[in-house]
Parts: structure tokens; sequence; C-alpha cells
């Protein structure tokens, strides 16, 4: 055999290892933020006002009762980034009222609450949640997928 040919097969072989190792090797979370993200103050914020963290791809919402939520930016049905739209007016198929403030996904019209309950489109649920804490009056967020709670789905979706 070649020289040549010899480094042919072992460039080939060396190349199919890696590819076999790449696969079968346990990963973290890849291409997602794996961080602890600080919010704020807990009096920062203002109740029912979400605010958006583009570092840690979430909104973060300040609830009636002081607690905080971090809806996942990512629409459960096929994963399009959700803003945050504060001027979107809306009718709440719920009250039947219609008013400004919702989450509203641009690829399939999914629209969610300020906490990020489904009132409108074909998701199968709730937007996810990253873990909040809160340290005596420091907000953080546990940005890290593995970590979400998947949102409620069917008709015991509200939060």
């Amino acid at each position: 055999m070649s020289i040549v040919a010899l480094m042919a097969v072992l460039v080939i072989g060396a190349t199919s290892l890696a590819v076999i190792v790449s696969f079968s090797w346990p990963t973290l979370d890849v291409g997602s933020p794996t961080l602890r993200v600080y919010a704020g103050r807990v009096d920062d914020f203002e109740v029912g006002q979400p605010v958006t963290f583009p570092e840690g791809r979430f909104h973060l919402v300040k609830q009636e009762d002081g607690s905080f939520i971090a809806p996942f930016w990512k629409d459960p049905h096929l994963g399009c980034t959700v803003p945050w739209r504060p001027n979107f007016r809306f009718t709440d198929p719920r009250t039947g009222e219609s008013k400004e403030g919702w989450f509203r996904n641009p690829c399939h019209g999914e629209t969610y609450d300020a906490y990020g309950v489904r009132v409108f489109g074909p998701s199968p649920r709730n937007l996810d949640q990253f873990p909040v804490e809160v340290v005596g009056d420091q907000v953080y967020v546990l940005a890290v997928e593995s970590k979400l709670t998947l949102g409620a789905s069917g008709p015991d979706q509200l939060r």
C-alpha cells in the first residue's frame, strides 16, 4: 500500500471516529445560555409588565402576589421567538374585552397574555418558564433550557 493510500485511510478513519464520538458524547445545552442572570431589584418591576432579557432569552414578569415568572421567549409550538408587544391590541377571548399588551408570535399568530398564558393560536400550551430565585430584594433567573418548566396545556392551562 502506498503512503498516499495509507494517509487517505487514516484521514477517513479519524474523521469517522470524530463523527461517532461527537454524536455519542454527552453534551450540555448546546447553543443555549447556561447562566444565572441578575435581573434587578424586586422594586424595579411593575406588576404585569414584562421586561425582556435578550442575554437569557426570557421575559420577566412580576405577578400580583409579588412573585416572578420568567417565560422563555420561544414558542412551544415550533420555536419561533415570541416578543412582548405592548402596543398590540387584541380581544381577549376569555373576557371579550379588547386590550393592549400581548406576547404575539409573528410566525403563526399564537397570542399569550402578560403571564405567558396562551389565549389564541395552534400552540399546545402556555409559554415554558425558567426558574426564578429572589434573594433578599435581588431577582435572578436560571436561564438554562434543561431547567425549563413546560407550560400548562389543555383546559387547565391558566396559571
